[in-house]
């Protein structure tokens, strides 16, 4: 949604493009975004910066990351698009607005952006990723959260070597190193915070 509540973007898995909803008319534009490349994007979900300026995205199959101009909200031209690891899901934002964070699926990896430069700043993967699916900040910005749907039974349970849980990575954003794996219930997939509290 547009920072003044006035517009919902809703992307498409089987064209590259995505629709703008006019909350007050109803209207509907689509904005094409074509790379040149042999893959459909599938756009799995978007952000918008706090600052209601930038808007970004993650072609899950393209494996690019675009930058899109929301104060032209009609259209929403692409100012920047670049390679980041496989499958970039669930941008989110600091609070200030000067990183993104996601996770990359099928890389098993979580991916730092730094929105100032608009390229990737840090990427940590291996070890505590399974399919990481959402991203998502602590309240402080101390940490970032990432879901983890292990379907492919790679990290067993710590308590049961014959069950393999999804879980959330807690990764510290001063170090960017994963300090702690939390077990959850299977096939764990979007995660949230609530900023403030």
């Amino acid at each position: 949604m547009s920072k003044d509540g006035r517009r919902v973007y809703s992307g498409s898995l089987a064209e590259n493009r995505f629709t703008t909803i006019d909350l007050d008319s109803g209207d509907l534009s689509f904005t094409d975004v074509d790379d040149g490349g042999s893959h459909h994007h599938m756009f799995v979900d978007f952000a918008i910066s706090p600052d209601g300026r930038t808007m970004i995205t993650g072609g899950q199959m393209s494996g690019k990351f675009m930058f899109f101009d929301a104060t032209a909200p009609e259209n929403l031209p692409l100012e920047k698009m670049i390679d980041v690891n496989d499958q970039p899901w669930h941008p989110v934002f600091t609070a200030d607005g000067r990183y993104a964070y996601f996770a990359n699926k099928t890389a098993d990896s979580l991916t730092e952006v730094d929105m100032e430069t608009r390229e990737v700043s840090r990427v940590i993967e291996g070890e505590g990723f399974n399919q990481p699916h959402g991203a998502a900040l602590s309240p402080d910005e101390k940490y970032v959260f990432v879901s983890n749907n292990n379907l492919n039974n790679s990290r067993p349970s710590a308590s049961d070597p014959n069950s393999f849980p999804g879980t959330v990575t807690v990764v510290d954003r001063a170090s960017f190193e994963v300090v702690k794996v939390i077990e959850v219930g299977p096939y764990a997939s979007g995660i949230a915070t609530r900023h403030g509290n």
